[in-house]
């Protein structure tokens, strides 16, 4: 994104789902490094149990939990996955396609809290 003149921090938001603690830890490490918002979650994603979930500080002063929500406000469930299929399709693997952000159901929302790593 950056070869091209998109601001990554900016314009990127990550959403990441692992059943591995460590992979989500590290992940975070990261993202957070590189000033990337993100939520993160521990969890299966073919079951979609989650078990915690994590917030990068890029998400959280970004103010990301409001702008993916006022999106998703603005585009029906159909249309964001069919816009996620061509830019899938339309990217090369090179690339590194990214996945639509899904923001946690009402029930599971709640104030963003860091990584405790101790």
């Amino acid at each position: 994104m950056r070869d091209i003149g998109h601001n990554y921090q900016r314009h990127l938001h990550v959403t990441a789902i692992d059943v591995d603690p460590r992979a989500i830890h590290m992940a975070y490490v990261q993202l957070s490094l590189l000033h990337i918002p993100a939520h993160l979650m521990v969890g299966n994603a073919l079951s979609g149990e989650i078990q915690d979930h994590w917030f990068t500080p890029a998400h959280i002063l970004g103010g990301w939990t409001a702008r993916l929500t006022l999106r998703q406000r603005r585009e029906p469930v159909a249309e964001t996955a069919q816009r996620a299929t061509t830019v899938t399709a339309a990217t090369s693997p090179s690339q590194g396609a990214v996945s639509p952000s899904h923001e946690p159901r009402a029930s599971q929302r709640s104030m963003p809290r860091q990584l405790s790593l101790f």
